[in-house]
């Protein structure tokens, strides 16, 4: 649960993407393509942000394939105290995501290359429905997310269970989502298991957009396998609130965007309160 404790790392790595986490069905030929949003959001490539705050910067880069659809996503950082990330998106012949190789600094620091999340998808709700870790590529623990939806179609609730030999699957942790009439998500609550069964409320975000903004690096539904805390985001953040059961860990940070002619963001100050100096986003086009 490496963002229980870490909101800063959170605001460094996970903000800056600016939204930029029970069987597979076989019938790939069959499938439709999902409803994933808009893939080229208003239009345009981002090729990377760049973050800068003291000596140090964050760097987050996209790649896509000939469609345009994002197939890579990869932070680095000179700051080693940030988690770095390469994610790789196997997607098959509708575009459809069925895999997820995950690199970080973390499962390197713990000798592990890599792993790889099998991603669930129903073809008949043409629906996302969940991701669990591939035995093969990592046996050491076995993590299962589901993702359940509302009948308008919105991902109200993201809950991850792990396994033991002992207990089976067993619920750990669970992310509630409450959206704004455009769309965006305006709430998410996150619980965690300290003692099976119960969940415990660990903190809630809140997000607040300028409406006015279409979010160049909103990726629809698929954002929902990468950061299931954040939902969906199709607006620019403008403020992000933490409200935590542990008061001295409530923070806010606030965005103040520059945009071109074509309201695309060039760049960004993101101040937190309290505890760091403001730091420059910038974005950069293909």
């Amino acid at each position: 649960m490496r963002l229980l404790n870490n909101f800063l790392s959170l605001v460094l790595v996970s903000i800056v993407l600016w939204s930029c986490q029970k069987e597979i069905d076989g019938r790939v030929a069959e499938v439709t393509p999902p409803p994933v949003g808009p893939g080229v959001p208003a239009g345009v490539l981002v090729d990377r942000t760049v973050t800068l705050y003291g000596t140090d910067s964050i760097t987050v880069r996209y790649f896509y394939d000939s469609q345009k659809r994002l197939i890579e996503k990869e932070v680095t950082s000179s700051d080693a105290t940030v988690i770095t990330l390469n994610d790789k998106l196997i997607r098959d012949g509708q575009g459809i995501i069925r895999q997820i190789i995950e690199k970080t600094s973390e499962y390197r620091l713990i000798g592990i290359d890599s792993v790889i999340w099998d991603v669930q998808y129903n073809p008949t709700t043409q629906r996302y429905t969940g991701r669990s870790t591939n035995p093969v590529s990592y046996h050491h623990f076995r993590d299962t997310t589901v993702f359940i939806y509302d009948a308008s179609g919105k991902v109200t609730q993201v809950e991850t269970s792990t396994y033991t030999a002992a207990t089976g699957f067993t619920p750990y942790e669970k992310y509630t989502l409450a959206y704004d009439a455009a769309g965006n998500t305006a709430e998410s609550k996150f619980y965690f298991v300290y003692t099976a069964p119960q969940y415990d409320w660990t903190f809630t975000y809140t997000y607040t957009y300028d409406m006015t903004k279409t979010n160049v690096l909103d990726f629809g539904i698929e954002n929902i396998l990468f950061e299931p805390w954040n939902g969906i985001q199709k607006n620019m953040l403008v403020r992000q609130k933490m409200e935590h059961s542990d008061a001295q860990y409530n923070m806010q940070a606030d965005f103040t965007t520059t945009y071109n002619s074509s309201n695309h963001p060039v760049s960004a100050v993101l101040s937190l309160q309290p505890v760091a100096a403001p730091q420059t986003i910038k974005f950069y086009y293909r």
